[in-house]
């Protein structure tokens, strides 16, 4: 990877193209294979609407390529491994049945962006014939060496997927094209990137002007440790050290001022338009470390409101409004088996409030999440407002198993609705309302 001296010589200083809805969208992670029984575009074509009228705007494709079939891991391998690029995976359907699902996501006012692998291939790749000098090679041989971690060299245990070798000019202006492929014969409006942060940045640097040329690009960095890759690419990254925060936090290894602790420190370190991506779960976080029950408990729903309501934009995964209460098989066929979508409620009403814009948008200095202060110091239960100059979210959350009651401090006196319940309203008299939080219960007021 590059040194930051070598970054400045690469940076064109210009804006990039972004969609107007980034600081204000959400996203949703769609695993086809694991979706529905079929595990079919078509299948999955039929929860459209349902998705649509829970708020969702940007839906994430986990990668629908064929999948290689040398060196798999299980019976039906990592959807990471891709054996071509240019292709759909024959289990999803076909590549117009894509295209037209895209056109109809268009049609409902969402957005797509797929999950592309620049870092690696599958080995049934046609590069690891046609150009076996796209890959990295073990020191002295022609040997392609499986994918390891370029910044220390350390092995890894992907040995079903070969390791790219940007450091080739040949292999960039290749893989961008791939890339553009999907921007010009399917519209779809961006990326999420895998292992972003393994890739070179001159890669990134080429990549986002070219594709660029077919229209605003949304770009998701699977990536959270190093601020270089927004300078480069990309308009949201993975906030990990956020999401390890709130594990910690659900499981009472931390406590509330850590939370502002790590909002100084990321506010330092990240440039002023950084966007993170908030999750309780994704594909990893649900198939290897386990439920959003297992790692945060009864606290599970009130993180996600803090997802949805802190600085960034929130993540769905596929399952997590059934609810999904186990982990599901990575490189097997494991159907979510939807039935009651009982969790819909948690969703719907923050995913449709940030599609407004307003406090809730991302990326502004002026709207980050601010510490409300209480009339008695609590350090379990979290208090902040979000405020712009259409209106005031205020949140509260009981990280304690215990009824807390809270009275906030220095909080625009008015009326608001509560999110969560329908047709309550509040009418906040600064000084004097007090609230009940239920034991690790959340409330969110929104300024009327």
């Amino acid at each position: 990877m590059e040194s930051r001296s070598e970054d400045e010589e690469l940076k064109t200083n210009r804006p990039f193209n972004t969609p107007s809805w980034a600081s204000t969208t959400n996203i949703y992670e769609v695993n086809v294979r694991q979706y529905t029984p079929e595990g079919t575009f078509e299948a999955f074509r039929k929860h459209l609407s349902r998705l649509a009228d829970m708020g969702v705007e940007v839906l994430w494709f986990m990668p629908i390529y064929p999948i290689s079939e040398l060196k798999r891991k299980g019976k039906m391998g990592s959807y990471y491994a891709s054996s071509d690029f240019l292709s759909v995976n024959p289990e999803f359907g076909t590549l117009e049945e894509f295209i037209s699902m895209v056109e109809e996501i268009h049609a409902l006012g969402m957005y797509v962006i797929l999950d592309w692998t620049a870092n690696h291939t599958g080995w049934d790749h046609p590069w690891v014939k046609e150009h076996p000098e796209f890959y990295i090679k073990r020191e002295g041989t022609d040997e392609i060496r499986h994918a390891f971690n370029p910044q220390d060299g350390a092995e890894t245990d992907w040995y079903d997927i070969a390791q790219l070798n940007f450091d080739n000019p040949d292999l960039t202006p290749v893989m961008i094209e791939q890339m553009r492929f999907w921007r010009k014969r399917a519209n779809i409006d961006g990326f999420r990137c895998d292992v972003a942060g393994f890739i070179p940045l001159h890669f990134w640097y080429a990549a986002r002007p070219a594709l660029e040329q077919d229209g605003p690009l949304f770009m998701l960095a699977e990536w959270g440790n190093e601020p270089m890759h927004f300078e480069a690419a990309f308009d949201v990254n993975y906030g990990m050290d956020f999401h390890h925060l709130l594990n910690r936090l659900a499981k009472g290894e931390a406590r509330v001022a850590d939370v502002w602790a790590y909002q100084e420190k990321d506010h330092a370190q990240f440039p002023q338009q950084t966007i993170h991506l908030n999750y309780t779960s994704n594909h990893d976080e649900n198939s290897w470390n386990g439920t959003e029950f297992e790692r945060m408990g009864k606290l599970a729903d009130a993180m996600w409101v803090v997802c949805a309501t802190f600085d960034g934009i929130p993540l769905v995964y596929s399952g997590q409004e059934e609810p999904l209460h186990r982990r599901l098989a990575f490189f097997e066929k494991d159907d979510i088996q939807f039935s009651a979508f009982a969790k819909t409620h948690l969703f719907k009403p923050l995913l449709k409030a940030r599609k407004e814009g307003g406090p809730l948008a991302a990326g502004s200095t002026l709207n980050r999440a601010q510490r409300v202060d209480l009339a008695e110091q609590n350090d379990r239960i979290l208090a902040y407002q979000r405020t712009s100059d259409m209106g005031t979210v205020l949140v509260f959350v009981n990280t304690s198993g215990e009824q807390q009651s809270i009275q906030p401090k220095e909080v625009k006196a008015g009326e608001y609705a509560d999110l969560y319940a329908e047709k309550r309203v509040v009418d906040y008299k600064s000084g004097e309302t007090s609230f009940l939080l239920k034991p690790y219960g959340y409330l969110v007021l929104e300024s009327l």
